[in-house]
């Protein structure tokens, strides 16, 4: 309800400031020349809302740190965008349409009636697009990773454990606000009950983001999400062992660039913070014989030295809300 009340927030203000035009109020900086000398007036500043989605630290930053763009709620999102300049916002556009990438979308009440807002609601409609296990491979729509990965309205964060937000009263990264913001069809249900949701990247590989039926019927991202550019197995990660650097996981797998992304964007009080409450950076490889967790701590020598190396042949890790099951279709895997 707030995201729509939200939305309409820019056409509603368009037409308050052509009612002022027209009747020949004045629309721009408050008058202060009949202040007195001495009085405090502030300088204008950005709002709140636009100050934190220029921000680019991930959604989990704590207190201490600078707050995040993904931590943004939507709605305020949706407010900072509605004052962008027209010319990057075009050039934008243009982007999109060089590499035939979709843009994230402002949904309109016929999508959000789709969708629907109840659990039974958002079943029927997982029910009507989901693909059984058995069916061929999926076709994911094309999104520029800039926007899926990083700037996605905290639909979801790489490198993230989900499960943190478990406590928390107010979530954005639900099924709704993702297929609202990112529309998917490529959605996959596992005998187990299990769905994820595929996307494509133009330069980063898959995204598959996991939601499940026991936990939540399906309403919140579940453990992590996985980005997978290579399909790789266990036997290409063997020789790894605690103390080796993160250069040498990302000559395996180049998805590892992402990640170690969002460790640099914390300083390494952050980061231990995050390590004392068991959430220290990590990377995730789905591979084709199970699922492998890599755990790190910064590094004066490495950059992000290996601590724990986690791997499961049967695709299931404990997580910070119970266990989650990576295990994927055989169709669903990137080429090799």
């Amino acid at each position: 309800m707030l995201r729509r009340l939200m939305q309409r927030v820019p056409a509603v203000i368009g037409v308050v400031m052509m009612a002022l035009v027209v009747s020949g109020c004045s629309v721009g900086a408050p008058d202060t020349s009949s202040l007195p000398a001495d009085s405090h007036t502030a300088a204008p500043t950005s709002s709140p809302a636009t100050i934190s989605a220029q921000t680019t630290m991930p959604s989990d930053t704590p207190p201490a740190e600078i707050t995040s763009r993904q931590e943004t709620s939507p709605a305020a999102t949706q407010v900072s965008s509605s004052s962008s300049p027209a010319r990057p916002v075009l050039e934008k556009q243009r982007m999109f349409l060089e590499n035939d990438a979709h843009m994230p979308i402002i949904a309109d009440e016929e999508r959000y009636a789709l969708i629907g807002e109840t659990a039974a609601e958002q079943a029927a409609f997982i029910a009507s697009i989901a693909r059984p296990e058995t069916d061929g491979p999926i076709d994911a729509p094309l999104y520029r990773a800039e926007d899926l990965l990083v700037d996605n309205d905290a639909c979801f964060t790489i490198g993230n454990d989900h499960g943190h937000f478990a406590a928390m009263s107010l979530r954005f990264d639900t099924f709704q606000h993702l297929e609202l913001t990112f529309p998917s069809e490529a959605v996959r249900k596992l005998d187990d009950g299990m769905i994820y949701v595929v996307y494509d990247t133009e330069s980063d590989g898959r995204l598959f983001v996991f939601f499940s039926e026991e936990k939540s019927r399906y309403a919140f991202v579940d453990g992590y999400p996985i980005l997978m550019k290579k399909k790789l197995s266990y036997h290409d990660f063997a020789h790894l062992a605690p103390g080796d650097g993160i250069d040498q996981v990302q000559e395996i797998d180049p998805v590892v660039l992402r990640y170690r992304e969002r460790f640099d964007a914390f300083n390494d009080a952050g980061l231990a913070n995050f390590t004392a409450m068991g959430r220290p950076p990590t990377s995730m490889h789905l591979l084709t014989d199970g699922i492998l967790k890599i755990e790190y701590q910064r590094d004066s020598a490495l950059g992000y030295a290996i601590t724990d190396i986690i791997y499961s042949e049967d695709f299931v890790l404990d997580g910070l809300y119970g266990e989650t099951c990576y295990r994927i279709a055989v169709a669903d895997y990137v080429p090799e």
